[in-house]
């Protein structure tokens, strides 16, 4: 049963939703480039040896999330936008027929906003062709997500603007607010990583999923926690 406090009817609510580890188990990005790696075609055109060499080196020296999401994209230089789109699909239907990549209790509460009509907002250092399958079965149209640079249809291989990690998703979801009128301190966010620390303290209902320790240690210093607000998958 779902133990939540009703919303405020005044005022206009939003649902933010980190979505790696929060609403699904899996990690798109990676899960995604691992699918890449039996792409003979694409392994060959992107040199993904030498860029799976640095990207693993990048995570090794513990570069940033930041950092490490910028470089992800490079993989994507001089891929057809429509192309992608076709492997997008492919991975997405290969994947769901083997497990099932929900944290059902966390979309239980995606569908309780939006049964009460809350804006849900998915918010995430992934892309939006890579999310595209997962907005679309979870019916969900609002998306603050890396913006990939295209050119001639063709990814460049470059974000436009910061990823949407850490201090970059707080100021995504409070410009969003700002935005379409939303009310913060009446909102929710839902997050699994300290990474996502920034944005669950900008909204007046923070939700932790599977929070390691250090991830309530940091949340615990905002007046908007409490240990209630824990969810477990």
């Amino acid at each position: 049963m779902l133990s939540i406090v009703e919303a405020p009817v005044s005022g206009r609510v939003a649902a933010f939703f980190d979505v790696d580890d929060t609403l699904i188990n899996i990690k798109t990005m990676f899960s995604f480039l691992d699918y890449l790696k039996s792409d003979k075609e694409f392994v060959n055109n992107c040199d993904f040896v030498h860029y799976e060499l640095e990207l693993n080196k990048l995570i090794a020296i513990r570069s940033s999330r930041e950092e490490i999401n910028k470089f992800y994209y490079k993989a994507f230089k001089g891929l057809d936008v429509s192309d992608l789109r076709r492997k997008v699909d492919h991975w997405y239907d290969e994947i769901i027929s083997k497990i099932n990549i929900f944290n059902d209790s966390v979309v239980k509460y995606l569908k309780w906003h939006q049964s009460l009509g809350h804006e849900v907002v998915l918010v995430s250092g992934s892309c939006e062709a890579l999310l595209a399958p997962i907005v679309k079965q979870l019916k969900v149209t609002k998306m603050l997500v890396a913006m990939l640079e295209v050119k001639n249809h063709k990814y460049t291989g470059e974000l436009i603007g910061p990823p949407s990690i850490g201090m970059g998703k707080a100021a995504r979801v409070k410009k969003f607010a700002v935005d379409h009128k939303i009310s913060l301190q009446s909102s929710y966010a839902y997050g699994d990583d300290v990474s996502d620390a920034p944005m669950l303290m900008s909204v007046g209902n923070a939700r932790l999923v599977n929070p390691t320790p250090q991830m309530i240690e940091v949340l615990s210093k905002s007046d908007t926690f409490n240990r209630n607000q824990i969810i477990k998958t």
